[in-house]
Order: C-alpha cells, then sequence, then structure tokens
C-alpha cells in the first residue's frame, strides 16, 4: 500500500532523507521512531504527497506518486487523513462544525447526511454530547479526538498521525493512543503514527521503524527495538525515559 524506494531530500547542506526505503502492507500500522530532526516529520509529508523527494520512488496503492500532476495527486490525497500535533481545530467553529468541514467543503453530501455523518463519528471517538463546545471550552484530548473525527470523516485509506499525544498528560495520552489503535481495527486503516510516547505505543502497534541520520536504522517488531543493543538505539532509548 505504501512503498518507498531509495527516498532522498536534502535542504541546503543538510540531508535529511538519506535512501529511505521500506513497505508498508494495507492493514498495518506502524510506529515511526527517531531524535528530534531525524526526518520523521519530512517523511510524513513526502508520503502525503506535500513534498517532492530530490530522488527515489514513493507508491502509493501501485501508483508512482513523485511523478504525478498537481490534479492526479489531489485525487491519491483523498484517500489520506491526517492528525497533526495542535490539532489544528477553528477555534471560532463548534465540535459539530469542525468535523463537518470536509464534507461541507469536498462533497455534495445534503445537510441530513452529513448531520448523520458527524453524530456517528463523533459517538465513535467519545465525543456524543459535545457536538456545540468550541475548541476553547474542551479539554486538550477532546481537541485531538475531535480531530481524529474530523479526519476519519471522509473515510481514508491511510492515515498519517504526526505527534499526537503533543501537550497531553500520559494518561490522556494512553487514552488517545488505544482510541487510534481501536479506530485502526475498527476501520481496518493503514497508518504510520509519530510519536515519543514509548513504550506506550507499542500497545497499539506491532512494527517499528526507527529513523537516524535520514535512514531506517531499524525495522522490526517493538520487543526487538526494546531488547536491541546498538548503541544508536539504546542511546535514544534511553533519552526517551528520562
Amino acid at each position: 500500500m505504501i512503498r518507498l524506494e531509495s527516498v532522498h531530500k536534502r535542504f541546503g547542506s543538510l540531508e535529511v532523507l538519506n535512501g529511505v526505503s521500506f513497505e508498508i502492507k494495507k492493514g498495518e500500522l506502524v510506529a515511526l521512531l527517531g531524535g528530534s530532526g531525524s526526518g520523521k516529520s519530512v517523511l510524513l509529508k513526502h508520503i502525503a504527497g506535500l513534498m517532492k523527494p530530490d530522488s527515489g520512488k514513493i507508491y502509493i496503492n501501485g501508483a508512482e506518486i513523485t511523478s504525478l500532476t498537481k490534479k492526479e495527486l489531489e485525487v491519491v490525497r483523498k484517500g489520506f487523513g491526517f492528525l497533526f500535533q495542535g490539532g489544528a481545530l477553528f477555534d471560532s467553529l463548534t465540535v459539530f462544525e469542525n468535523v463537518a468541514f470536509p464534507l461541507k467543503e469536498k462533497t455534495k453530501l445534503s445537510k441530513e447526511e452529513i448531520e448523520g455523518m458527524v453524530f456517528r463519528y463523533l459517538e465513535l471517538v467519545g465525543l456524543k454530547g459535545a457536538e456545540e463546545k468550541y475548541p476553547s471550552q474542551i479539554s486538550g484530548g477532546m481537541v485531538k479526538r475531535a480531530a481524529l473525527a474530523r479526519a476519519l470523516i471522509t473515510d481514508p485509506k491511510i492515515m498519517l498521525f504526526d505527534e499526537p499525544t503533543t501537550g497531553l498528560d500520559p494518561q490522556m495520552s494512553l487514552s488517545i493512543l488505544n482510541l487510534i489503535g481501536s479506530v485502526h481495527k475498527r476501520l481496518e486503516l493503514t497508518g504510520i503514527i509519530v510519536t515519543h510516547a514509548i513504550p506506550t505505543v507499542f500497545r497499539i502497534t506491532k512494527r517499528v521503524l526507527f529513523l537516524h541520520n535520514g535512514k531506517v536504522a531499524f525495522d522490526g517488531t517493538p520487543k526487538d527495538l526494546m531488547d536491541s543493543q546498538e548503541p544508536i538505539i539504546r542511546q535514544f532509548l534511553g533519552e526517551e525515559e528520562d
């Protein structure tokens, strides 16, 4: 479903991605780990077609996206859902209006159809009853849940999560990750989750990619990562535990 072949990206003299190659199969939820500046967010943007590599190929559902036109890329991107660090809700809109926004902008569904879908997805993420509240009136965890509902309502087949638990306390982080795991299973999504919530994220993922110096330095199970004696991995895990 997602395949990268020797992807390179440089910003000036800084090589952020240095020959990244991996494949993610349909239905997999993969944790993408790495230290600050290791290229995780840049990699997500390449997969989503928001950036083009200097060289290498990126395949989404068999389509090589680096050579697509802007219009063709927009079609591919419709199959993606995104959940970024801040949640990025519109402050002036209610939770209901935020979740309904992509349907109003991108579909020709009736008001009744949109309303039914919004209520269904709000219930899915545990926000039933919060429809009329504004982002400033709900907790950080609820904002993340609303953002997840908005990302899911367009029925994406691939979800990209970029630090979805940033700014949340440990208990709320666990709650959001459990929700992501539950939604992943229920909707059979393919997903990549960038996070520093270690080892909590291993509750919902069976595979880990570890980026170091722009390369995939590890690709395996959470247990194998935790048991690894590689110095760069031990150092990373030690920093995450501090």
